[in-house]
């Protein structure tokens, strides 16, 4: 009995178009990625122009990074004289 009411719902949300599928994604924050086999430019990602694989560019990240936490740390308690 639940089942045939669950079937006839879904059957009334594929006919009104509104049934989603979960896509499956592959290729992470490129440029391109891949959709369900289909190559797609991703307009959504933070890296549109690709430069967050640059090799370079990373390196210079951590080393900042590297840089800032260390200077920044110290003893919180410790006051100027």
């Amino acid at each position: 009995m639940l089942d045939a009411f669950l079937d006839q719902q879904l059957a009334a949300i594929r006919d009104a178009d509104r049934y989603r599928l979960r896509r499956v994604v592959e290729g992470g924050h490129g440029v391109e990625l891949v959709v369900d086999g289909r190559r797609c430019v991703n307009f959504c990602s933070n890296d549109y122009l690709g430069l967050a694989g640059e090799v370079l560019r990373r390196q210079r990240e951590r080393e900042q990074a590297a840089r800032a936490t260390t200077q920044e740390q110290g003893n919180p308690m410790e006051t100027p004289a």
